[in-house]
């Protein structure tokens, strides 16, 4: 997930992949941009917490509530009931997952592979659907995306994550296998916490709290920087 934040500014022209979005500002305002890893799509959330979506729709990735080819200008995503404001995005190839103002995860888009969370895979979402928290957690802190997979950082910590898992992205040290649930991601010995985590498009980086940095699943370029090439299923 690529985030930036732009400072008050009264007239913003941003260019993702060749896709450029011009916006008017009547007031001053910061507004934080995401796009994700081999994601066709965009999305800017306000200083107000409204949040826009445009780019490739083809499985509802927008998270409008209708799946189109494309959109070309920026269109509203509605808010979920009980939710008035988004906090954070990641964009997926072809999913989207959002943190609500009320702590909670929210996903949308293509389901192939569980990547949305909500139990089942193969459905797709085109408007946000409510990713369930595991018993004893409360909050999401930080989300990522991956092409097919996902990852979220609850507040205690714990880092989960559902999805594609054929390449050991999902940290558990299962052979390949798909979660349509947040699973917990094994921790290391000595560690008892994650504190940030990214996502790329088969693999992912995260940092514990013993300062250390892991890395976990496609290994095939050296992504992992482990030294070698083989696919890891647990942090490394």
């Amino acid at each position: 997930m690529k985030n930036h934040s732009v400072h008050r500014c009264f007239l913003l022209t941003l260019c993702f992949f060749g896709l450029t979005f011009r916006q008017s500002f009547l007031t001053a305002q910061e507004v934080k941009l995401f796009t994700g890893p081999g994601s066709l799509s965009s999305f800017v959330i306000d200083a107000g917490g409204a949040l826009s979506a445009w780019g490739q729709n083809f499985f509802g990735q927008l998270g409008v509530g209708f799946v189109s080819g494309s959109a070309s200008t920026p269109l509203l995503v509605p808010f979920p009931a009980g939710n008035n404001s988004w906090q954070a995005i990641a964009a997926g190839g072809f999913h989207a997952l959002a943190v609500g103002g009320d702590g909670r995860l929210y996903a949308w888009g293509d389901n192939t592979f569980g990547q949305l969370g909500n139990g089942i895979t193969n459905t797709s979402e085109t408007l946000a659907v409510q990713v369930g928290l595991p018993p004893g957690m409360t909050n999401w802190t930080q989300v990522a995306a991956g092409y097919w997979h996902s990852l979220a950082l609850a507040d205690g910590g714990e880092l989960l994550a559902w999805g594609n898992g054929r390449l050991g992205q999902l940290g558990n040290g299962t052979n390949p296998i798909s979660s349509a649930t947040p699973a917990v991601v094994t921790r290391p010995a000595g560690v008892t916490r994650w504190k940030a985590m990214a996502a790329g498009s088969s693999h992912n980086l995260a940092i514990a709290d013993d300062g250390q940095l892991y890395a976990w699943g496609n290994n095939f370029s050296g992504q992992l920087g482990v030294g070698d090439t083989t696919n890891r299923f647990l942090p490394t």
